[in-house]
């Protein structure tokens, strides 16, 4: 709301405003249902997904005449120092099983991805409204694990169960629900625009990130 109070009031506002809101907006998703994509009405209402409609809200209702919007709706981005260390970590450590059920989704982003968006975003005058950050290929926790593991060079994790992930999520001040809530979301606008992901699957990314 302050920012475009501020837009409103300086001579030449930028012309295109780029709005980080999250994927966590739609609901949990899961087995043979279709994922989420921009058009996807399947929007939740527990703690996390009104935060980001509220935030969305916000946007919509502070946005200048003139400027272009582009809300970006992110997955997990996986880079260096990102949600990826911990997991990483369990792995070598033999803890790299699946957690919870194992049969929540999984959808991503690799950092370099994510970056080459957002810059395809702004360098595109037709780019207006929602957009997936996602890579197309959101996978299971069972097989995220797998590919964890094979990334790190383990072939054997321990699974964690649902009451060790509550009990490790309050010890490192998080909720539970970034590993057990199921993100099956693709992006069908970004490939309409003529954007190409360099990492379209997950075991290429972790390749990359984790063979260095």
């Amino acid at each position: 709301t302050v920012l475009g109070e501020a837009m409103q009031q300086v001579q030449q506002p930028p012309k295109v405003w780029l709005n980080s809101s999250s994927a966590t907006i739609y609901e949990d998703t899961r087995g043979d249902a279709p994922a989420n994509t921009e058009s996807s009405t399947r929007i939740g209402s527990d703690f996390s997904m009104t935060v980001c409609q509220r935030w969305e809200a916000a946007f919509w209702a502070a946005l200048p005449e003139g400027v272009r919007p582009v809300v970006l709706r992110t997955t997990i981005v996986l880079g260096d120092g990102s949600a990826l260390a911990p997991l990483a970590g369990l792995a070598k450590v033999g803890l790299g099983g699946p957690q919870g059920p194992g049969e929540q989704y999984f959808s991503w982003i690799h950092l370099q991805d994510f970056v080459r968006a957002i810059d395809h975003l702004i360098q595109t005058p037709i780019a207006v409204g929602l957009y997936n950050l996602a890579a197309p290929a959101p996978v299971v926790n069972r097989e995220q694990m797998r590919l964890l593991r094979q990334a790190v060079g383990r072939s054997f994790g321990l699974p964690l169960a649902t009451w060790m992930l509550r009990l490790g999520a309050v010890f490192m001040g998080t909720e539970v629900e970034l590993v057990l809530k199921s993100r099956k979301v693709i992006s069908e606008r970004l490939p309409e625009l003529g954007f190409s992901f360099d990492f379209p699957t997950l075991a290429a990314a972790l390749q990359e990130l984790l063979g260095r």
